[in-house]
């Protein structure tokens, strides 16, 4: 009885460790752990719509960590086929993502950012069940110290940056134009 209570307390204190960065091998690199769930997020904020036609906008917050630490974020654009998420053909071959983009250094507590996506292959009658996956990096002195990703989700404040303002969605039906 007593080995699954040690074994949840040790899980708890090495996800602690793990969180404040002693593991990443900073002394320094302390993530603002109180507010994660809250300052971590993804969420399309454009679908499709009348001023953005055949268009994917995706919307993401990452926690910041010490000063200095950079923080970036890539994001991905995933549709439902066979009921599973898959990556979008990118033209080129891959998938279709955005680079990564420096979004801050620390110096808020928490930063945000976004990306839209034009289909131009869409055909009338093109239907697509799309989300979002935006991976989150900080890196200090050009090394990876912590890393997450984040699946849109709805009910997240993208305010003035919506179409329209406020949408907050964890999905989108993309469609072709007639």
């Amino acid at each position: 009885m007593r080995t699954p209570l040690i074994a949840a307390l040790l899980a708890l204190v090495v996800a602690a460790v793990v969180t404040t960065g002693a593991l990443a091998g900073s002394d320094t690199a302390t993530l603002y752990t109180a507010s994660t769930v809250k300052n971590q997020w993804s969420t399309i904020n454009i679908c499709d719509t009348k001023n953005h036609p055949d268009q994917l906008g995706i919307r993401a917050r990452m926690p910041a960590m010490d000063r200095g630490v950079k923080m970036k974020m890539r994001f991905f654009v995933q549709y439902l086929r066979h009921g599973a998420w898959v990556g979008v053909p990118a033209d080129g071959g891959g998938t279709t993502m955005s680079d990564w983009f420096v979004v801050g250094t620390g110096k808020f507590k928490w930063e945000e950012l976004g990306d839209t996506f034009h289909f131009s292959s869409l055909k009338p009658g093109d239907n697509f069940t799309m989300r979002g996956l935006v991976k989150f990096q900080w890196r200090e002195h050009g090394k990876v110290v912590r890393s997450a990703h984040a699946y849109t989700a709805a009910h997240h404040p993208s305010a003035k940056y919506g179409d329209p303002v406020g949408y907050s969605k964890a999905t989108c039906n993309v469609s072709g134009s007639y």
